[in-house]
This record gives C-alpha cells, structure tokens and sequence, in this order.
C-alpha cells in the first residue's frame, strides 16, 4: 500500500529520499524479475513499520528505507499482507481476561464482604 502525503506522519522528507536513491544508484532494490522496471518511482521500509513498532514519523530514516519500482512496491506489500494475515490467524490465542489465573494455588481466597451476609 502506498501510503499518500495526506496521512498524518507518513510524509519522508525529501533528503532522505535524496539520500536513498544517491546510494541505490536510483535503482529498484527488491527486482521481482516478472515485474520490476528497475527505477526508483516510490519508497518502502525495508522492515515492515508494525513489525518494528514504531512510529510511522519516526521510521523515515534513510537507513530505514529503499527505493523501489511501483511493480515491486506493489508486490512487496502484498507478500507483507498475506503474512500478516496469516500470522493474525495462526496466533497463539490469548486468555479470557474473565478466568484468572490462582497465583498462590491451594490458598484459600476470601468471599468480598458485600457477598458474606448474602450467602
């Protein structure tokens, strides 16, 4: 997903755009070899930003990012998709935030005294 200028935060500074295509030799980094035109057209994170967890403003440095063709952006993010789907599936599930776990087992809990005079 391209990420437009409007968002809150999602705007890369245009020296590290300058810096990213000067070390990439304005060329496309990831070269999906089906789709790729070989030019820098659009940037990317080179680790996906939820998986770093960070802020979107924060993750603009130029060591951060990449340069890379629409085609290969495109693709790119939807492999980052696909996994995310699948790793949201497949998670362990979490406990009920109703069943609470005895940290001293075999300890005898207390009845409120709300409920005392009612039992």
């Amino acid at each position: 997903m391209v990420w437009p200028d409007t968002a809150s935060g999602s705007h890369i500074p245009a020296k590290s755009k300058r810096v990213v295509r000067l070390r990439q030799n304005d060329q496309c980094v990831v070269i999906d070899v089906n789709v790729c035109n070989g030019r820098v057209e659009e940037f990317d994170h080179v680790t996906n930003i939820a998986s770093i967890k960070v802020e979107r403003s924060h993750a603009n440095d130029p060591a951060l990012l990449q340069g890379v063709c629409k085609p290969c952006h495109k693709v790119k993010t939807q492999q980052e998709a696909q996994q995310a789907r699948h790793d949201r599936r497949y998670r362990k599930p979490l406990p009920h935030p109703g069943l609470r776990v005895d940290p001293n087992p075999g300890h005898s809990i207390d009845t409120p005294n709300v409920l005392k005079g009612s039992i």
